[in-house]
């Protein structure tokens, strides 16, 4: 189950964390929206007191649009087509250093839909919240009404290669390796929301609301099983007719 957010009620998962504070950085999601009139936050990493114009997130806009937005660049990127038409899409946005300039790249669905640049230096020093669902500031805003999934930071600068499979739905840990630094798959509702990245930063959840997931394919665990010890006593257990072999 992913899970689904109400703006009437300012629903949000965050955490109190920067789990990259160095560039580049790449943060991700899964949207499924039907409709909205709203600018709606999906993914924002920034400063959470107040706020100070130090951010980046993905938000949607009033007509369906896909924004890739960074108050370091101060430019936004933006899908040429509507969204919020109940399907589920996947979203990457890659803050980069190059040059000693910021620059901001955003796919959608694997496609890349471009880049803003600036002369702004930038930095990720203040970071030190993610939010899912809406902007973090102490006075919540544009929180959004629609289903997140497989939300994801990392200190990755991924191919085209790699963005086309996040949106595909092959497991991050498979398309990113060790660069994945939180992983929320959003499931439901837990709270805490497990970061299954092993970095442990999990997410605080309010509301109460579910939605079928996206498509993707399962997590695979960040540590392969154990092997039983030479000379352990094992057994065969049978479940809906598949045999395994556990040690006990």
């Amino acid at each position: 189950m992913a899970r689904s957010f109400n703006r009437s009620s300012n629903e949000s998962a965050l955490v109190d964390v920067a789990p990259v504070s160095t560039y580049p950085f790449c943060m991700g999601v899964w949207l499924r929206k039907l409709g909205g009139s709203n600018v709606e936050t999906l993914i924002v990493f920034g400063e959470k007191d107040f706020f100070s114009g130090a951010f980046t997130r993905i938000y949607i806009g009033k007509f369906g649009k896909i924004y890739a937005h960074s108050a370091h660049t101060g430019n936004l990127v933006v899908t040429a087509g509507a969204y919020d038409d109940g399907n589920w899409h996947a979203c990457l946005l890659v803050e980069r250093d190059s040059g000693g300039l910021r620059h901001v790249d955003f796919y959608v669905d694997g496609t890349f839909i471009g880049t803003a640049s600036s002369s702004n230096p930038g930095g990720l020093s203040i970071f030190n919240r993610v939010a899912f669902g809406r902007r973090m500031t102490p006075t919540p805003g544009d929180a959004l009404d629609g289903t997140l999934a497989e939300g994801l930071i990392a200190d990755v600068e991924p191919t085209g290669e790699q963005a086309a499979a996040w949106s595909r739905g092959v497991s991050p840990r498979h398309v990113f390796g060790t660069a994945v630094k939180g992983y929320w798959p959003l499931w439901g509702l837990h709270s805490p929301e497990i970061d299954v990245s092993g970095q442990q930063n999990d997410l605080t959840l309010s509301g109460t609301a579910t939605d079928n997931h996206a498509p993707v394919s399962p997590y695979a665990p960040k540590w392969a099983a154990s092997l039983p010890k030479s000379g352990a006593t094992t057994r065969l257990i049978s479940i809906d007719g598949v045999t395994i072999r556990v040690a006990i």
